[in-house]
């Protein structure tokens, strides 16, 4: 008489491994679920790091100071040409035999354009300090009038930031030199396209209105001389080589095209003349808005509340997991 086996059936190693997944996967929702209930549990400490934050956000609210805004509105000229630009009766073959000078091409770029870059160079910012001294203006509180030396800053949180910035590999102080005032003077000036108009509103804010005028006056007028100075000096260059061409050609019609360059040159003399508008026509003087600058609710509060927010969650699922392991 065979004897019946009411054991259970051996369990497969496909039926192993879907028991483990399946366990596996509640374990996971388990401890999924435990966290998050862990987390509202904690919803104390994450309301009170949260506030910290937003307390932080309103004090930078409250530390922040509106600057005046001084500012103007211009109408560029037209793109600056080169010699060959100006007159119609050079010769086509002609412009290959000038590669100086940049007399192969008309130039799209505007004065009003090459006054902004240039007004953030070094050379500029060297002529504006000698002859308005700004690196004492713009750098005054780090100067040492009676010792003539840069004075590095003080104080512990100073320290720790030059600390940070070694181990991070990032430029520590240093003493201003005209490429720092250079860098200054280019991010000065803020220019807006005024819609539908060809017209442009530049802009300069600082704390002193007196003074937010004054950088904006001195920085176009000294701007738009730098670039006339500059074309004036390109076109002797240019007329002494076309000279120069003039008295060895023997060819008629070279000399002809060589005299209508030259007739081109003294056209653009002229707009170079003192009073006309020169990089652009003035259509607004410079003025100091009654209206200041307005702080930023998302950059000042908004930010640090959502950084605190977040940094306490962060906290609170670290110290659970911890405590759970």
């Amino acid at each position: 008489m065979t004897s019946q086996n009411n054991s259970a059936p051996p369990v497969t190693s496909n039926e192993h491994l879907q028991m483990s997944s399946n366990g596996t996967q509640e374990e996971q929702l388990l401890d999924l679920g435990y966290l998050v209930g862990r987390i509202i549990r904690a919803w104390w400490i994450i309301l009170l790091i949260t506030a910290l934050g937003s307390a932080k956000g309103l004090s930078n609210l409250q530390d922040f100071s509106p600057a005046y805004i001084a500012k103007m509105v211009v109408a560029p000229v037209g793109a600056r040409t080169s010699a060959l630009g100006t007159s119609s009766a050079a010769p086509a073959g002609l412009i290959g035999s000038f590669p100086l000078f940049g007399l192969d091409a008309k130039e799209s770029v505007t004065r009003f354009d090459r006054m902004i870059h240039a007004i953030g160079t070094v050379d500029f910012a060297k002529h504006m300090h000698k002859k308005y001294g700004l690196m004492q203006q713009v750098f005054g509180g780090s100067w040492d009038e009676s010792n003539g030396v840069w004075l590095r800053p003080e104080g512990r949180q100073f320290e720790i930031r030059q600390k940070i910035n070694e181990v991070l590999n990032l430029q520590n102080w240093t003493e201003p030199t005209v490429e720092d005032l250079a860098q200054f003077l280019g991010g000065a000036l803020q220019i807006t396209d005024i819609p539908d108009t060809n017209f442009k509103e530049i802009i300069f804010t600082h704390g002193d209105p007196e003074l937010a005028l004054w950088y904006l006056q001195i920085l176009y007028d000294e701007g738009a001389e730098y670039v006339r100075e500059r074309d004036k000096l390109e076109l002797r260059e240019e007329r002494a080589y076309l000279e120069a061409r003039l008295q060895v050609t023997k060819i008629i019609e070279l000399r002809q095209a060589l005299a209508s360059l030259l007739a081109g040159q003294a056209r653009r003399e002229m707009t170079l003349q003192e009073g006309l508008p020169f990089v652009a026509q003035v259509i607004d003087p410079p003025y100091v808005s009654k209206y200041r600058t307005k702080p930023s609710i998302m950059a000042l509060v908004t930010v640090p509340t959502l950084f605190a927010l977040a940094i306490s969650v962060v906290l609170v699922v670290i110290f659970v997991l911890i405590r759970h392991e």
